[in-house]
């Protein structure tokens, strides 16, 4: 559901309004929280507002505002953060993917199958041992 279309929801049925509630890793949670730190609550919230009309690439517009303001540092951690996240992101899908195998390899009888499922999850596993 479209943050747009849950914003309508929170203000036609008197729904709880979930702005700046963590979903995720909450590292955009972060960067509004550090938007409203660098510029002050009110010039923040003004920001945050202007930038929810650029909605796919709002942070990326926030980034370039901090930067115009001298705050680099901030955009420097959020795309650490970012990557950071990414990459556990990653791993989490290759652990995932490597259940999968495992699961498939429990319940089949076909050799070649077998043989096809071990070589993934020798590959799984191999990523994971390189990036843990």
């Amino acid at each position: 559901m479209s943050r747009e279309k849950h914003g309508r929801y929170d203000t036609e049925h008197g729904l709880p309004d979930n702005t700046m509630q963590p979903v995720g890793s909450g590292i955009n949670v972060w960067l509004n929280a550090q938007v409203l730190a660098a510029f002050g609550d009110e010039q923040g919230q003004t920001l945050l507002a202007e930038a929810a009309k650029y909605a796919p690439k709002r942070y990326e517009w926030l980034c370039e505002r901090l930067m115009e303001h001298g705050h680099a540092e901030i955009v420097e951690e959020f795309q650490c953060k970012k990557k950071e996240d990414a990459a556990q992101g990653r791993i989490r899908d290759k652990e995932r993917e490597l259940r999968q195998w495992q699961a498939r390899l429990a319940e089949t009888d076909n050799e070649q199958l077998c043989v096809w499922y071990r070589k993934r999850i020798a590959k799984c596993e191999k990523y994971l041992q390189e990036r843990q």
